[in-house]
């Protein structure tokens, strides 16, 4: 009976660094599969009407706090975007005056702390923004290729006579300037 122990003993000690290996496999495959780049899944709700975001883009800039780093810019919103809309929020200003635009604009530090979050509808002209203890970022990824993660609103804000909450999950690769 020992020596079958001890057997098993030595199988599960020459087998263990692969089942670690099938493992962590398995279970990047499946975060993978779960959150395809350029995907986002949650709302924006304004005055108890929810929008479903459906696009999400990303960019780097110079550090808000610190130019010496990148910052990153993310936006979840509810329509396709051209690059030069993803890249000056000037264009995307445009955007929201020519038709029905709903997004949440992110900041986010080099540090990967939320900066900041701008609210895009049509029923502001132009939309809150700033940062909250109420908004809640957390972060599953953040390199200098992406950003993953989730932002969160902790009940409704009003602003400007108007409440609104979010919830969204992200996974987006940054979007490079053209040259």
């Amino acid at each position: 009976m020992k020596m079958m122990v001890g057997c098993k003993a030595r199988r599960w000690k020459k087998n263990a660094p692969l089942a670690v290996l099938l493992v962590t496999l398995v279970l990047g495959a499946a975060w993978v599969l779960a959150v395809e780049s350029g995907t986002v899944e949650g709302t924006l709700t304004v005055d108890g009407e929810a929008t479903t975001l459906t696009n999400a883009y990303a960019h780097q800039r110079m550090g808000h706090f610190d130019p010496s780093k990148l910052d990153a810019v993310v936006i979840l919103c509810d329509k396709e975007l051209t690059e030069a809309a993803v890249m000056d929020q000037n264009e995307r200003l445009k955007m929201e005056k020519a038709g029905p635009f709903h997004a949440l604009e992110l900041s986010i530090s080099h540090e990967g702390k939320l900066t900041s979050v701008k609210v895009r509808h049509p029923v502001y002209d132009w939309g809150p923004s700033g940062n909250s203890t109420r908004y809640k970022l957390t972060l599953d990824r953040y390199d200098e290729t992406g950003v993953a993660g989730k932002i969160t609103c902790d009940g409704e804000r009003i602003t400007k006579g108007h409440a609104f909450t979010f919830a969204a999950t992200f996974a987006v690769e940054y979007t490079k300037p053209a040259e």
